[in-house]
């Protein structure tokens, strides 16, 4: 698989991962967080992504929301 870029940063009440990859679709991606670890793999037109990041703390994967917008997934917890 080609590599996903995923940008993760913390806000007062949330952390944010952002990515990012033309034409993204949500029911594409694969989301697992095992700790404070996130990994993202991406099927789409017959290609494969993948990523990983460090969150900043471990997160409650149950409290997880996803917005989609044109090139861009936004995940919060």
């Amino acid at each position: 698989p080609r590599r996903l870029a995923i940008e993760v940063h913390e806000e007062d009440d949330a952390i944010i991962a952002l990515v990012q990859r033309a034409g993204i679709q949500p029911d594409g991606l694969r989301i697992a967080v095992t700790g404070d670890m996130l990994q993202v793999e991406l099927e789409q037109d017959d290609q494969s992504w993948s990523g990983e990041c460090r969150l900043p703390v471990a997160v409650d994967e149950a409290r997880r929301t996803l917005t989609a917008a044109p090139g861009l997934v936004k995940l919060a917890w």
